[in-house]
């Protein structure tokens, strides 16, 4: 008997333990990326957010440009809840593009969560800052009032740059468990000689948010609109 009630007690600690965001193999060869975070409209020790694919492209722009998504494990800035996106421009060309903007996301990206039935999700305080609302006059104004605004700036080289990251979890309040799409949809901003800002394809990736133990929803097939990144 003292042995059941110690093992079930550790069985306890071990569901109300927070999970280690990692990655595991699945059927298919693909990735499957499990966070357990908190959230106002689920409880901290109910929820994981999984995610099928490490990373999603975008289509190419007419200049072969194209917005990448990564998922990591780990925070790249104090205080990220994982999973954590990394948002890169991949260019597909030997042509070099510089002086593109690449602090202050906020400006630059528009990210939203879709439910299963296309609504968008309740963005947090932070969320509703991934507007990329600024218009391309006040940007002008932004970025030649900041001192050194030029160091700022980078070149696009034939490969991945990295411009962002972000939270998922720190940006919505998802209010049950279901299949979500995450949208991300990058403004590039030329700085010099002048201003100029041009919007990439939108890159999607799908998330699976559920409770712990409960069945995985299953994944409908990528969207034509990006795939899997190679």
């Amino acid at each position: 008997m003292l042995r059941l009630i110690v093992k079930l007690h550790v069985m306890a600690a071990i569901v109300a333990a927070p999970l280690i965001f990692k990655s595991s193999a699945k059927a298919g060869g693909t990735n499957a990326f499990i966070s357990q975070v908190a959230t106002n409209g689920l409880s901290k020790t109910s929820l994981i957010w999984r995610i099928e694919n490490k990373a999603y492209q975008g289509q190419e722009d007419t200049n072969g440009l194209a917005c990448k998504i990564d998922f990591s494990g780990f925070p790249l800035s104090p205080g990220q809840a994982p999973p954590v996106c990394v948002v890169y421009v991949t260019n597909t060309t030997t042509n070099i593009f510089r002086n593109y903007w690449r602090s202050f996301p906020t400006n630059y990206l528009n990210v939203d969560l879709l439910d299963s039935s296309g609504k968008v999700v309740k963005k947090t305080a932070a969320g509703e800052k991934y507007t990329a609302s600024i218009s391309d006059p006040e940007l002008e104004k932004i970025y030649h009032s900041i001192r050194n605004w030029r160091s700022g700036s980078v070149r696009i080289h034939s490969s991945d740059t990295q411009f962002a990251s972000f939270g998922v979890p720190d940006l919505f309040e998802p209010q049950a468990a279901g299949e979500y799409t995450l949208q991300v949809h990058m403004r590039l901003i030329q700085v010099w000689p002048q201003v100029k800002t041009r919007w990439l394809p939108v890159v999607t990736a799908k998330i699976q948010i559920q409770s712990i133990g409960g069945s995985p929803v299953n994944l409908s097939p990528p969207t034509k609109t990006n795939s899997p990144a190679k």
